[in-house]
Formats: structure tokens, sequence, C-alpha cells
């Protein structure tokens, strides 16, 4: 296992430690995008965004909940997806929207998107000092991540 394998892998048990102590049932891993697995309880997270969800999302995030603008679109990201396992007992079925063409705007009020972010903007209010210390630890991690890359 190289250098870059090893990072990734201590981000990964980062990740992990942060959605187990929302729900001891949920698990992390790498993947390609952010998403939801509903059948495993999983998300998936990636240190790549696309542009639906880097910037605009986090804008969109920091509209609606102001707090939101002190944390890293990183942590903000996971809580979306830990969102939609919370509730997925609320979503509908929208891949009939999905699949048109729509601004980010749209997107973002889908029912489903809209109410993940909901979900994770009202447990960043409740818990703040326990968001700011697992965004404090996932900065600290990309940060070793980039030294790494850069080296």
């Amino acid at each position: 296992m190289d250098k870059l394998d090893t990072y990734l892998n201590s981000i990964n048990a980062l990740v992990n430690k942060f959605v187990r102590e929302i729900d001891e049932d949920y698990s992390a891993q790498l993947g390609t995008d952010f998403q939801a697995l509903y059948d495993d309880d999983c998300i998936t997270w990636t240190a790549i965004y696309s542009e639906r969800g880097g910037e605009a999302f986090r804008n969109d995030f920091v509209k609606r909940f102001p707090i939101a603008c002190d944390f890293d679109t990183f942590t903000l990201s996971i809580l979306h997806e830990i969102g939609h396992l919370e509730t997925e007992d609320e979503m509908v079925d929208d891949t009939s929207k999905r699949n048109r063409p729509m601004t980010n705007e749209q997107y973002f009020r889908l029912h489903n998107e809209y109410i993940a972010t909901e979900w994770a903007g009202y447990w960043l209010e409740d818990n703040l000092a326990t968001a700011r210390k697992w965004n404090t630890a996932f900065l600290k991690a990309f940060r070793n991540l980039g030294t790494l890359i850069t080296e």
C-alpha cells in the first residue's frame, strides 16, 4: 500500500467514526461521488467535487442555514448524505425529474435533496460543538493529504 492509499484509508476511518457517532449502524466508504447507499446504510465520499456537489451545493446550504458558512464543503456533504439515510422514509421517487436537464437550483429543490439538506442543517445547528470538532479533523486530514500530493 502506498502513502496515498494510507492517507485515504485514514480519512475513511475518520469519516466512519463521524457517521457512527450519528448512528452506529451507518458506515462510509471512499467512492467516486457523494451518495447514500440506502440498502447498506452507507454513504460514499470523494475528495473531488462535481460542479453541482461543490461550490453550488455549499452556497445553497449556506443560504438555507447561515451557520454552515463556518464549515467546509466536505463536512456539509457528509452531513447531507447522512441526511438522505435519516430521511429515507420520507423520500419520493423523483427519477423522472432527475433525468431531465435542470439548474443547480432546481436540483437542490428536488424533494429528496431538499429534505436531506434540511436534516443536515438542523443537525448542524443542534450539534455545533460536535460539528466543529469533526470539521477541524477533516480539514487537518485533507491538509495532510494535500501535503502528500504536492511532495
